[in-house]
């Protein structure tokens, strides 16, 4: 009887877990189904969505063709007023605008929301504005005559690869690249760009000689490719252009014929001013130039690099050019190689897949890079190779003042600029752990000698009271003596008062006992002399 009671406890207890348990389960299916359902292709949480190229409508203040501004050419552009305006609309929110201009930069303004911003400022051609907070509509408003080529807007997230987002020039280049044309660089120095600077993330800056504004009336779209082939070969710093004119010069004849011809119509003085300047303003760990023959003989190549070569002995010299010497200071350029050159040989390895580039090859990298300028590749027949004889990957170490090369890194016995500061920073991190340190020890001396000095004055403090203390008893007992002997002397005074008092008692009792004395005798004899008196009368009055 008592186990069947028990068993029907269990069972009540049984049921009452399960109507709990399945009382929780509805509970969590209802917060569950509350919950807001994941967007389709929505990105799993840590990890940024692709943004995408907006659908946009253009307006123009002053009517030019803003269809011009989204049909994907360079050839075309829109050329604006100082006071222009062009306003950007789209349906969907724009998390930035990406300008291509079609001349060059001058500061400009964009107005959106609340806020209006200035742009332009380091002269990007292609320049991607991400803007401080997503806006349906933006408004460029122009301060100087200038053209644009395209204008794209974007959502939010990950830009896609082919929007250029560029980094100011560098203040120090681990590696500046002279290049005397756009394309230059690609054909002839593509493996240091992609390999230095693409995958190994070197500082590599790229200066150009020439700038091809003026040479035709589309000569402008070579300095698009220019941007786009650097971009591709993953440059990220800004190049700077040192505005000669892209002047032709006749190849069919020598190096020195070339170059002869090639300083009628440069200056080459002003030429070598350009290039010690800019060797000064970059500070390259190492320089790479030009073949000195100009690869196949072009009088622009050749200048360029005689140029280099004539002033790299004297760009650590402040009297030579001293113009720009006061501006940036002095520099000697550690390494120095030249495409082609001869001696101290050098190949890249242009056939080891780069993991920056998705496993692509340096070779490849640069082949795809010179396919940015199909101006070039369509009319001049040049191709990257590293089989052929202008070779791209195949250097010689001019210059030197680090040693030659052991190995086939151009970077070899030089620190580049991060890695300086690296170790600067750990000796800035380690000067402030020194300093720290001794500060440390300063104020644990310093606490020492407090905590010293206040025993001191402690014991000091000690000794005064202890000595006011022995003062003080010296004192009491001292006034205590004193009042003994006050008190004994009182006391003395007393008694010698009372003996006095005593002995003048005495002294006054003596007194009058011998004056009662001597009057009694005095009586006596006064007594007997009248006895005898009477006596004698008494004897007389017998007779």
């Amino acid at each position: 009887m008592l186990m069947f009671g028990e068993n029907r406890i269990l069972c009540r207890l049984r049921a009452g877990i399960l109507a709990a348990a399945g009382a929780v389960v509805m509970i969590l299916a209802i917060l569950l189904a509350a919950l807001p359902a994941k967007a389709e292709g929505e990105d799993a949480p840590g990890t940024e969505p692709d943004a995408t190229s907006l659908s946009i409508t253009i307006t123009e203040s002053r009517a030019v063709g803003a269809q011009k501004l989204r049909d994907g050419k360079y050839s075309t552009r829109n050329a604006y007023k100082t006071g222009d305006t062009i306003t950007i609309t789209s349906e969907q929110e724009m998390a930035g605008v990406y300008i291509q201009w079609g001349s060059e930069v001058k500061p400009y303004r964009l107005v959106y929301g609340g806020h209006e911003e200035t742009h332009g400022e380091n002269g990007f051609l292609h320049d991607y504005v991400k803007l401080a907070e997503r806006t349906k509509e933006v408004v460029i408003h122009l301060d100087s005559d200038m053209q644009i080529c395209e204008i794209f807007a974007y959502s939010p997230g990950k830009l896609p690869a082919d929007v250029q987002v560029w980094e100011p020039t560098l203040q120090e280049a681990d590696i500046l690249v002279l290049s005397t044309h756009a394309d230059d660089e690609i054909l002839f120095m593509g493996g240091v760009l992609n390999i230095y600077g693409g995958q190994e993330k070197y500082r590599v800056q790229v200066a150009y000689m020439c700038e091809h504004w003026t040479y035709s009336s589309s000569s402008h779209i070579r300095e698009h490719e220019r941007l786009d082939g650097l971009w591709y070969s993953g440059i990220r710093n800004y190049p700077i252009v040192m505005g000669y004119k892209d002047i032709f010069i006749n190849y069919n004849q020598p190096a020195d014929k070339a170059l002869a011809e090639a300083k009628k119509k440069y200056n080459f003085e002003n030429l070598k001013a350009s290039v010690c300047e800019t060797i000064r303003r970059f500070k390259p760990l190492v320089v790479v130039g030009h073949d000195i023959n100009g690869e196949y003989g072009h009088g622009g190549h050749i200048i360029f690099c005689a140029a280099l070569r004539e002033v790299l002995d004297h760009t650590a010299d402040p009297t030579f050019l001293p113009e720009s010497a006061e501006k940036y200071g002095v520099w000697d350029v550690p390494k120095t190689y030249l495409h082609l050159y001869g001696e101290n040989k050098l190949r890249l390895n242009m056939r080891e897949p780069l993991s920056e580039f998705g496993g692509m090859t340096s070779l490849e990298v640069a082949k795809g890079a010179y396919k940015k300028h199909a101006t070039q590749v369509s009319s001049t027949g040049f191709k990257v190779d590293d089989e052929y004889k202008h070779s791209v990957a195949n250097f010689g170490l001019y210059r030197t003042t680090v040693g030659l090369d052991t190995g086939n890194d151009m970077m070899e016995h030089v620190v580049n600029y991060a890695e300086q500061e690296r170790i600067a920073e750990e000796e800035r991190k380690a000067e402030e752990a020194r300093l720290a340190e001794e500060a440390r020890l300063a104020e644990e001396a310093r606490k020492a000698e407090e905590a010293r000095l206040a025993e001191e004055a402690r014991k000091a403090e000690e000794a005064r009271l202890a000595e006011e203390a022995r003062k003080a008893e010296e004192k009491r007992k001292a006034d205590e003596a004193a009042a003994k002997a006050e008190k004994k002397e009182t006391r003395n005074r007393r008694w010698t008062t009372v003996a006095c008092i005593a002995l003048a008692a005495v002294s006054a009792v003596v007194v009058c006992i011998c004056i009662r004395q001597h009057n009694r005798m005095k009586r006596k004899k006064a007594k007997l002399r009248s006895m005898q008196r009477k006596k004698r009368l008494a004897e007389q009055s017998m007779r």
